[in-house]
């Protein structure tokens, strides 16, 4: 595509390009054919994208924007085999100003736009990069990114508009689903006396896919890689983009109190078709609050009705027919370990907040059930005469995988009933009002009698 649109001399087309004929993109010659990054290819791509911002009565070069992100893209998107190669390629490009680009992007109104900067910004980071991390808040703290499509917008009101719009979509989507089981329905109606190219399109306009402007998966993955490692500074600036200054120009958007507000509109209507986001923004919270030095984070999500929402969901063994037995595991097992994230830190505040919240007694069943089926996964898989192993993709790899998670989610709840346990036996020692505290019945007795306690060994079986 990069060749027919004719990249031949540094004059190329606006917008990207530059450099010979792009036949060989940016990885050319014996450097592909030892599987190495052109430097002098990508340093020339990423400046003209990086100089190539629209402006007045120049128009953006569509084509050659996106097949030049898309190659980009292509240049991270290594095997796991490969992570120290992809590890050198995301520094190179961050020194060379990727982060930018990436940034200019995701504050573009153009959805296309977006959704490319989104993908380019979780392939720069995946796998957890500091460098990258670092470059990415310098460049949004410093306030000087501007959408590359011209628009107005910033990349901290883009991302939050792209989160709400997800909210809106939650209904939308639903009716659509709704609507296209009606039309399935009477299909066989519809398309008689037609022309078989004729049914063929209709069939074709009823199975399309719901196309979605929000990008949700996209943007929270992405807000979640940029806060991974404990990254104090991003996690602060997503909250705070002003740092607690009234006289600061950034502009005053909370995008974990976003990421919230989704997770709390999901929580109802979770099925087949969204399960995958809710998730996505349970592990961004959880991202969000483990080891945040300042702690405003957790005090600001314990204090909102988060807790409520996360015992509702990690309460439910299933969500309906249309969600994967291993996708409802998925979720549990990322709410329980969120839960836990809630708990670090000194502050005791979580503490109590949790225990007014939680039914402790139905946690104490879900722990118990999580342990039998997961016990019940690895059974059946050896009687196959599968190895129990992590998550994979085959048929096998997916059972086990199913059984690591409830597993891991058992005791990730027995581990929540012991440290509120915990908690509860030192308030009754050291307040007055211990009496109470004391005729409340315990965590560590909920599990116990539900057969909880005994399974509690299971996740070192399964670690084996």
């Amino acid at each position: 595509v990069l060749q027919r649109r004719g990249w031949a001399g540094a004059g190329a087309s606006r917008g990207a390009g530059g450099g010979r004929g792009a036949a060989v993109g940016l990885v050319d010659g014996r450097a592909a054919a030892r599987g190495e990054m052109d430097a002098a290819y990508t340093r020339n791509l990423l400046k003209q994208l990086l100089g190539g911002r629209v402006i007045a009565g120049l128009p953006l070069d569509r084509a050659l924007t996106v097949a030049s992100l898309r190659v980009l893209i292509a240049l991270l998107s290594l095997p796991a085999a490969q992570e120290a190669r992809r590890r050198r390629r995301q520094w190179l490009l961050a020194d060379e100003g990727a982060c930018s680009v990436c940034l200019m992007m995701c504050s573009c109104a153009d959805a296309q736009l977006f959704s490319l900067g989104m993908r380019f910004t979780i392939a720069l980071l995946e796998g957890g990069n500091t460098h990258v991390q670092r470059a990415m808040h310098a460049a949004l703290a410093a306030g000087t990114v501007a959408a590359f499509d011209g628009s107005n917008g910033s990349w901290m009101g883009q991302v939050k508009s792209r989160l709400r719009r997800g909210v809106k979509e939650i209904s939308e989507r639903k009716l659509f689903v709704a609507q296209q089981a009606e039309r399935r329905q009477y299909l066989a109606e519809d398309v008689a006396g037609l022309s078989a190219a004729a049914a063929a399109a209709v069939r074709a306009d009823i199975e399309r896919d719901f196309e979605s402007a929000a990008f949700v998966a996209e943007t929270v993955e992405a807000l979640r890689l940029l806060c991974e490692g404990h990254f104090a500074p991003m996690q602060e600036y997503l909250r705070d983009p002003r740092g607690g200054r009234s006289d600061s120009s950034a502009e005053p958007v909370d995008l974990v109190s976003e990421v919230y507000s989704l997770l709390a509109e999901l929580e109802p209507e979770i099925d087949g078709g969204n399960v995958a986001q809710a998730t996505a923004c349970v592990a961004a919270l959880t991202e969000f609050v483990q080891g945040n030095l300042s702690g405003a984070n957790t005090r600001m999500l314990v204090d909102s009705k988060l807790p409520e929402v996360l015992d509702r969901l990690v309460c439910k063994l299933e969500f309906g027919p249309t969600v994967p037995p291993k996708d409802a595991a998925a979720l549990r097992a990322a709410v329980a370990t969120l839960l836990l994230a809630l708990l670090e830190g000194s502050c005791l505040r979580a503490e109590a907040r949790l225990l007014q919240v939680l039914d402790l007694e139905r946690i104490s069943e879900v722990a118990d059930e999580s342990f039998r089926l997961g016990k019940a996964h690895k059974a059946a898989a050896l009687r196959r005469g599968e190895t129990v192993g992590a998550h994979g993709a085959g048929d096998s790899d997916r059972s086990q995988g199913e059984s690591t998670l409830l597993v891991e989610s058992g005791f990730a709840l027995y581990t929540l009933l012991r440290h509120l346990h915990d908690y509860q036996e030192e308030a009754a020692a050291h307040s007055h009002a211990g009496a109470k505290a004391a005729r409340t019945v315990g965590p560590l007795e909920l599990l116990s009698r539900s057969g909880g306690g005994e399974a509690a060994g299971e996740p070192a079986a399964a670690g084996e």
